[in-house]
């Protein structure tokens, strides 16, 4: 059987009978590429000293000192998120007036996390202006710039609101060497670590170490939405609903990760590695996520919490995902269309020099009923420059099921791409079915249509 070789969307290709090729085949025509590398670590919170954490950090995660211990140092690896010991503040306070008055270690209410700062001070009311003294007695730990202490006036001699003193923190103590300091790991070996107490946030961390796809991928864990253990990647943007939605095309898109995996601090010696599995699903049409699940053979479930520096690589090599930029990418939905309709039409500001058409995202559907055979379906654009509707798409949707049952749905997003003669003005864009099925088409409010030159 001779090998059948397949040549990637050449301009002009025809192959006719069997295919010799020696030596490289090469060409500048081919379809536009991308690749993506990261590492992904999912640990879950854990919490210990240095042999709990194998003395190593995992650089990207937010760790807490919760029991600092002397002389060892963590700030060569540290990007501190929040101070510990409160440093200077500013204040608002209106004092009694007639009387003097002091006070130590009033603590009051914070408005952040912050916990343990005290103060003292006095006043004197008896002269103009009046006299006032504060200062820091406990600095306590975990405040921020900004959090504010609210120490009531009933605890000055006066009274709420009126008397309320009211201090701002303006300054924390950045040394992360102390219980409560808050960081960010940028390295995994502390100079020195012992016995000091870390507990870490536990949220997916993704290391990205290259990325040509022209567009960032989003990191889902979320096992209220997917499954335990499932672990899903999205172009951003989709996540931020912007022109395009970009798929991950089957027969265009290479997946490469660790087939298994050992877990942090997993016992290789009396258990079994866990399996990795990588797949493109579909979060609300085909190819628009990338999945990859852990499953625990031992437990005979996914599991999560158990990626530890897994690496992953995506290649993709589409038209379609990576190619060209459409003129404008419209939604449905937002442009004013009805979400299920037997005809719908939408006015557009004009769209100069249109020759193509594609649709892309939701899950957008038309049916025929089952008191109907078949039904005519079109797509067609107003042409200002003729003021009149042009026909650039028609498909007639049979009922194999007729007299039976609806027939089996026919899927828009991705399923349209048609190229026609040149408009030089699209100002509308108009969807029919003949005959209506009181609803034929469905869950247009998502689709885009993407509008080419």
């Amino acid at each position: 059987m001779a090998t059948k070789y397949i040549v990637d969307n050449l301009s002009g290709q025809t192959i006719n009978g069997d295919l010799t090729i020696n030596g490289n085949l090469t060409t500048t025509n081919l379809n536009n590429s991308g690749t993506y590398r990261a590492l992904l670590t999912q640990t879950g919170s854990l919490n210990g000293d240095s042999n709990y954490f194998n003395n190593r950090l995992i650089i990207g995660e937010t760790y807490e000192i919760t029991d600092y211990q002397d002389y060892d140092d963590f700030s060569n690896v540290a990007d501190v998120q929040s101070g510990a010991a409160l440093l200077d503040f500013d204040y608002v306070w209106s004092p009694v007036v007639g009387i003097n008055g002091q006070f130590t270690g009033l603590t009051g209410t914070t408005s952040g996390s912050g916990s343990g700062a005290s103060f003292d001070g006095y006043w004197c009311g008896t002269t103009t202006p009046i006299i006032i003294n504060i200062t820091i007695d406990t600095g306590g730990d975990g405040y921020v710039v900004g959090d504010t202490i609210t120490i009531l006036g009933t605890d000055l001699s006066g009274s709420t609101p009126t008397n309320d003193l009211t201090i701002t923190v303006t300054e924390v103590d950045t040394n992360v060497n102390v219980t409560g300091c808050i960081f960010i790991a940028t390295g995994d070996t502390p100079i020195v670590w012992g016995n000091s107490v870390l507990t870490s946030v536990g949220d997916l961390i993704v290391d990205v170490l290259e990325n040509t796809l022209g567009d960032e991928l989003v990191w889902v864990y979320d096992p209220n939405e997917y499954q335990v253990g499932q672990y899903a990647a999205l172009f951003s943007e989709y996540i931020n609903n912007n022109n395009l939605c970009k798929k991950f095309i089957s027969s265009k898109t290479q997946i490469t990760a660790p087939s298994m995996i050992i877990p942090f601090n997993g016992d290789i010696y009396s258990n079994l590695p866990l399996i990795v599995i990588t797949g493109i699903g579909s979060l609300i049409d085909d190819g628009d996520e990338i999945i990859l699940s852990v499953f625990d053979t031992n437990i005979v479930d996914f599991v999560g919490d158990s990626l530890y520096y897994t690496p992953i690589e995506i290649k993709l090599n589409s038209i379609t995902t990576q190619g060209e930029e459409p003129l404008i990418s419209i939604n449905w939905g937002v442009e004013g269309g009805d979400n299920n309709f037997d005809t719908y039409d939408i006015e557009l500001p004009p769209i100069l020099n249109v020759t193509r058409l594609t649709t892309s995202c939701g899950y957008a559907t038309a049916h025929v009923h089952s008191d109907y055979e078949s039904s005519d379906l079109t797509i067609d654009l107003y042409d200002n420059s003729i003021e009149d509707w042009v026909t650039v798409w028609e498909y007639t949707l049979n009922n194999p099921n007729y007299d039976f049952d609806d027939s089996p749905d026919l899927y828009f997003p991705g399923n349209i791409d048609v190229t026609f003669t040149n408009i030089t003005s699209v100002g509308g864009i108009r969807v029919t079915s003949d005959p209506g099925q009181e609803q034929t088409y469905h869950d247009f409010d998502t689709l885009r249509f993407n509008f080419f030159n």
